[in-house]
């Protein structure tokens, strides 16, 4: 496109009427200002024919929205789908279930999805913000603190002394339960396999080990260490004139196979 045509050569660069009764000419076109005119308004032309064709409109004189039609051509073509990546023409989308991610959500469903976020529970209110809180323990099954058990109500821990009803004759429970995932409701004994983890497999006792006081003491103290236990007695002979003297005792650790090592087995 060429550049902007100069102004008539006029002090203010406008055009004025002549009155020849008063000797006052009017502005004077030259032919160089006719021929940027003509040159500018070609220019134009030619860049609007080249829109047209570029869209594939051919030029119709008897039509005036041709322009129209190639722009509008233009932006279908030429102006990308929105992505991730890239900006471009996006559709709205008024859903609140949509995965979509090439269309924009509508000020609806930014509405929709804010009301629904405040219809919701806050995590740290701790249920504080139930409205209806009875209500929500009737759904879960709950019992409320102004319920009573024994005529106590449910704020503390509960003694029950004297048992109604058929606690104190029921012979098996409810649910079962599960004993080392065994199910167990109390009307018949389980087995826990020594296979299962932590059943103990095999026992044994160690070496004996012998304790001596170090002398012919009359009195003296021994406690065999914790897991431990007493195995044997030695007695000695001090003469015809004494009694015998115990000079010390025998003792074995006892160990259990449990997980595949042996255990020492405390007290």
């Amino acid at each position: 496109m060429q550049n902007l045509m100069p102004p008539v050569n006029t002090p203010d660069k406008l055009f004025h009427d002549g009155d020849p009764t008063q000797g006052i000419e009017g502005t004077i076109v030259t032919a160089e200002f006719m021929n940027n005119h003509q040159a500018a308004t070609r220019d134009l032309q030619q860049e609007v024919i080249n829109v047209l064709k570029e869209a594939g409109v051919t030029p119709d004189p008897e039509k005036q929205n041709q322009l129209v039609e190639a722009l509008t051509s233009f932006i279908g073509q030429k102006v990308p789908d929105a992505s991730l990546t890239q900006k471009g023409v996006v559709q709205l989308n008024s859903a609140v279930n949509s995965e979509s991610e090439t269309e924009a959500a509508t000020p609806k469903a930014v509405r929709i999805a804010m009301d629904n976020a405040n219809a919701r529970l806050a995590k740290d209110r701790n249920g504080a913000d139930i409205p209806n809180k009875q209500l929500f323990l009737d759904n879960i099954g709950g019992a409320p603190k102004t319920r009573k058990i024994n005529n106590m109500p449910l704020t503390s821990d509960i003694t029950i002394n004297n048992i109604g009803g058929n606690a104190g004759t029921a012979t098996r429970l409810q649910t079962a339960r599960r004993i080392n995932n065994v199910l167990f409701d109390g009307t018949s004994d389980i087995t826990i396999s020594t296979t299962d983890s932590g059943a103990v497999r095999n026992f044994q006792y160690t070496n004996e080990v012998f304790y001596n006081p170090g002398g012919n003491e009359i009195t003296w103290t021994f406690r065999a260490p914790s897991g431990c236990q007493l195995s044997g007695i030695y007695v000695q002979d001090t003469g015809r004139s004494s009694a015998d003297n115990i000079g010390g005792v025998y003792y074995k650790s006892a160990q259990i196979y449990i997980n595949g090592s042996w255990c020492t087995v405390s007290g």
